[in-house]
């Protein structure tokens, strides 16, 4: 049942990788059968019967030129258009041959995180190569149909439309493989954070080296601290808004909004977490797999939307085979992303809740789920105070305040009857919901405290002596990056 739901979205992708071979193939027929009248027409001009004339076809005349002579220029296109048939059916089962490969390709690397590490950028590189000569041909197949008709039809083709099909087809199918060579590279962000150095945050980097020894796994080469209410490690690069400052390989990120809710051993639990990606078999998928893909699905979108933009409306067309069979790609490639990725978090969770026990780990998760959202309340509240000229020295701390002005009881029995459908917020992963999360630690979630969501009196933060610097450059940081987007708009600008 599953398939006959799932074959209509496939569809439209077919479609677009038949019709034009299709086309070839129905004026290769029309040629052949055009030809094939005109002979027929011939030999009765010359007084052949009916029947004489009908055991004689255009392709037994041509392989005899030398019994008749007089049809050489007709034979001349016998095998051009006897290519077209050719081309147009080896364009079509390459492009169903396509589909199939990468479907194939999706379905052996959904349980095999090794294979998918191994297969994704070259698999993305070999794509895109066959898409380069699926697009040249159907530039050619086009041309030449075109030509055909206009000869036989008309007696004229017009040099001008074939030469801007063949110049489309060659210079978009050489674009499509630059570009997307380009594509599959290490995957840039961009955040508003602060690049922590050891020399002044020393106890912060114990704290995490630490924990990496303990489960075996790289401690990051970077650590970035900011006010998104998340945490992460990416081998990305990143870039630091504000100061411009890039890092490479691996780094870590922290939220300081966050810090200030959890625990030592709170921010201990999911610093493990975050770390185990950097340990075992998930140091390649987290090196080779996560940024390339992350890289190709914003670049991808990137394209898409130059492509909505543009009020060119031939290079829309000429993409559209181009941007379906890669939306199929990355499609069926995001199905294995989503089932080895569920597999790597809960793995991740295990290892996190070895650094401190299962409890605080669980903590952790709800107290980064409930109170995530949060923030977005707080950017609601700055923006509307940018918009009256006024500005909150500190987000952060702003932010603790609000969260221990929750009803903490109350707050706790919506979260955990809410919880289900509830994920941390994450730029590249898709992660368990938090049930499934609970129930991978053995955790019941009738059996939570009310008090699971109480705030540290101790807070990780203190692990930081420059919190408040940092918390109020990067809130300023924030402000600068809403005013230059029109986010938000100072008294003096609206007016």
């Amino acid at each position: 049942m599953n398939n006959g739901r799932a074959l209509p979205k496939y569809i439209p992708l077919i479609l677009v990788m038949i019709v034009v071979p299709l086309i070839g193939l129905a004026v290769g027929a029309w040629a052949h059968w055009y030809y094939n009248y005109e002979t027929h027409q011939a030999f009765i001009a010359r007084g052949f019967t009916v029947a004489q004339a009908d055991s004689i076809t255009f392709s037994q005349v041509c392989m005899r030129p030398d019994i008749f002579p007089d049809f050489s220029s007709f034979c001349l296109q016998y095998t051009e258009f006897n290519y077209l048939i050719l081309g147009s059916l080896a364009a079509l089962l390459l492009g169903l041959m396509l589909i199939t490969f990468i479907k194939l390709a999706g379905i052996a690397t959904r349980k095999n995180r090794n294979l998918l590490v191994s297969f994704f950028a070259p698999g993305f590189k070999f794509v895109l190569i066959a898409l380069a000569i699926i697009m040249l041909a159907h530039g050619a197949i086009a041309a030449y149909s075109i030509y055909l008709l206009e000869t036989i039809l008309m007696d004229r083709w017009q040099p001008i439309l074939i030469g801007f099909i063949l110049f489309g087809a060659v210079a978009y199918s050489f674009w499509m493989v630059e570009s997307g060579f380009s594509l599959a590279k290490i995957f840039e962000s961009r955040v508003i954070g602060k690049i922590l150095d050891i020399d002044n945050n020393n106890d912060l980097f114990e704290f995490i080296n630490k924990i990496a020894a303990s489960i075996g796994a790289s401690a990051p080469k970077n650590v970035i601290v900011g006010l998104e209410p998340t945490f992460y490690v990416t081998a990305a690069n990143i870039v630091t808004l504000g100061d411009g400052k890039v890092c490479r390989d691996e780094t870590m990120y922290l939220s300081l909004p966050l810090m200030r809710l959890l625990s030592k051993e709170e921010l201990a639990a999911i610093i493990g977490h975050e770390l185990a990606h950097f340990k075992g078999e998930d140091t390649k998928y987290s090196l080779r797999f996560a940024p390339i893909y992350s890289g190709i699905i914003g670049a991808i979108n990137s394209l898409v939307e130059q492509s909505n933009g543009s009020s060119d409306g031939a290079s829309k067309i000429a993409l559209i085979p181009a941007f379906f069979l890669l939306g199929f790609f990355m499609e069926e490639f995001s199905k294995s992303e989503r089932s080895v990725g569920r597999l790597r978090e809960l793995q991740a969770d295990r290892e996190g809740a070895k650094i401190t026990s299962k409890d605080i780990f669980c903590s952790s998760l709800l107290k980064a789920a409930a109170f995530g959202p949060v923030w977005q309340t707080i950017t609601n509240a700055n923006i509307e105070n940018l918009n009256k000229g006024m500005a909150y020295q500190n987000l952060s701390l702003f932010y603790q305040e609000y969260c221990r002005s929750i009803n903490i009881p109350a707050f706790t029995n919506d979260v955990i009857s809410s919880f289900s459908e509830a994920t941390m917020i994450h730029p590249t992963d898709t992660h368990p919901p938090l049930f499934v999360r609970l129930q991978n630690l053995d955790i019941n979630a009738s059996e939570l405290k009310s008090d699971i969501l109480q705030l540290s009196a101790d807070p990780a933060i203190t692990l930081l002596p420059n919190a408040m610097e940092l918390e109020e450059a990067l809130t300023q940081n924030t402000h600068q990056l809403m005013l230059h987007y029109g986010w938000a708009k100072l008294p003096e600008q609206a007016a």
